[in-house]
């Protein structure tokens, strides 16, 4: 990827997923607080001035943690502060908070919203819970983060943090690319010819998009925008995963698909529908060089599986990796765009263009492994706001599968999303021991 030199005062267009989040923020006041977060548990003596200077250090080095978005006659505009202005707030309760006050508090901080105009679009927040005991908490707006960026923030606070305390410079390789320059980019090369071909496919693929998915639900819709979703907690046993992977591997197709075409299952016998419609995030860095960049780099996929003709399981997983490959060839056709491609304004009045997500995650959660310091996981349970109905998101790990089934709590109790979720577990065990069967074979009890 070549970066041509430019004007460093001249106006910079935002990448499609930044223009797509600023403009959710400005119709849903609640994604002002569609937050990421780091939050991880510390133990042992914390440097804070180390730990402060680490922030400044990286947020020098990513044009991200200094941006803000101002709003100019219905456009977004980048803005770029020069100074990182990191400040790390310290709470400790005059002795030190409990751990249950703790996970409060970084639910709070999850849910606070961002003014998109103000920079930074982060906030970094040490919890005492006691001399040698802290909690970490580094919420971001996703506008200037994902996923894969909180592991890239982990990582370089971990290198900086641990030259600080010895007073040397931090030895952190150059970046070849900014993400404004990755936002430049992205634009020039899509050009008119590259997107008439993106939208002719995705026009034709997606035409005749069923109505709302009948799903089970508890109570009517009340609100036309986003509500702070619900979720509940899943898992798959390790034996399981073992053997859902095995099929795949004899099949020639991906875990992915197995696990989606697993839930796609659930979707059918729950709904009866035959023509399923089902997102999935992709991640957006399809260069080395984006690799190491701290910033939103996602998209989405409208997959379509259809369920119909009585299929077993083997030759739905079939039609499913065959859909991903597909859909997947055709990746890079913005989500804006994609809404209107198939005809599918955004409004507060109007549906989603898909009502379900699934994702799988590879690797352990994230957390922040500081010189002289242990560190886990600190769990708290907010969630972020939704207007889908359900959102299925699996992680693998040594134990098998960690999930979260988030909901619409206007639409689904707790009980009947807990339901679901163990509707699920239970349905991949069924499939990992007979996985040749017709799929309305399985959860004969739904």
């Amino acid at each position: 990827m070549t970066v041509p030199d430019r004007d460093p005062a001249a106006a910079l267009p935002l990448s499609f997923m930044e223009e797509t989040l600023w403009r959710m923020a400005q119709q849903f006041p609640l994604y002002r607080a569609y937050n990421v977060m780091l939050a991880t548990r510390l133990r042992g003596p914390l440097d804070l001035d180390a730990l402060e200077r680490s922030f400044e250090t990286v947020a020098r080095r990513h044009d991200t943690l200094r941006t803000a978005y101002a709003g100019e006659q219905g456009r977004p505009r980048r803005l770029v502060a020069s100074d990182p202005m990191t400040r790390v707030t310290l709470v400790d309760g005059g002795g030190g908070l409990p751990v249950p006050s703790a996970a409060d508090l970084a639910t709070t901080e999850f849910s606070a919203p961002f003014d998109l105009a103000t920079a930074p679009l982060f906030r970094s927040v040490v919890v005492r819970l006691g001399d040698d005991d802290h909690v970490l908490l580094v919420p971001m707006h996703h506008v200037i983060s994902d996923a894969q960026s909180v592991g890239i923030l982990t990582r370089e606070l971990a290198a900086c943090y641990s030259a600080h305390r010895q007073n040397r410079q931090p030895a952190l390789p150059p970046l070849p690319i900014r993400y404004a320059d990755f936002a430049v980019l992205q634009r020039e090369t899509m050009t008119d010819e590259r997107l008439d071909r993106l939208v002719t496919y995705w026009k034709d693929h997606l035409r005749g998009l069923p109505g709302r998915l009948r799903l089970p639900v508890d109570a009517a819709r009340r609100s036309a925008g986003p509500v702070r979703g619900a979720g509940v907690r899943l898992a798959v046993g390790a034996g399981t995963v073992a053997a859902l992977g095995n099929f795949a591997r004899r099949r020639r197709v991906t875990l992915f698909a197995v696990l989606l075409a697993a839930f796609s299952v659930l979707l059918h016998r729950l709904s009866g529908d035959d023509d399923l419609i089902v997102a999935v995030p992709i991640s957006d860095r399809g260069r080395p060089e984006l690799e190491a960049l701290i910033g939103v780099f996602l998209n989405f996929l409208v997959l379509r599986t259809d369920a119909s003709g009585r299929p077993t399981f083997e030759e739905l997983v079939r039609r499913t990796f065959d859909e991903w490959r597909s859909a997947y060839a055709h990746r890079d056709l913005p989500h804006l765009m994609l809404r209107d491609a198939v005809g599918a304004p955004a409004g507060a009045d109007t549906p989603p263009l898909y009502q379900v997500m699934f994702n799988l995650v590879s690797g352990p959660p994230m957390r922040a492994d500081l010189d002289g310091l242990s560190a886990e996981p600190f769990a708290f349970t907010g969630q972020p706001p939704m207007r889908l109905d359900l959102a299925l998101t699996l992680r693998e790990g040594e134990q098998g599968l960690h999930g979260l089934l988030l909901y619409h709590p206007e639409l689904f109790t707790a009980e009947t999303a807990t339901a679901v979720a163990q509707r699920f577990s239970a349905l991949a065990d069924e499939i990992a021991a007979a996985p040749a069967e017709p799929i309305d074979t399985y959860l004969a009890s739904i």
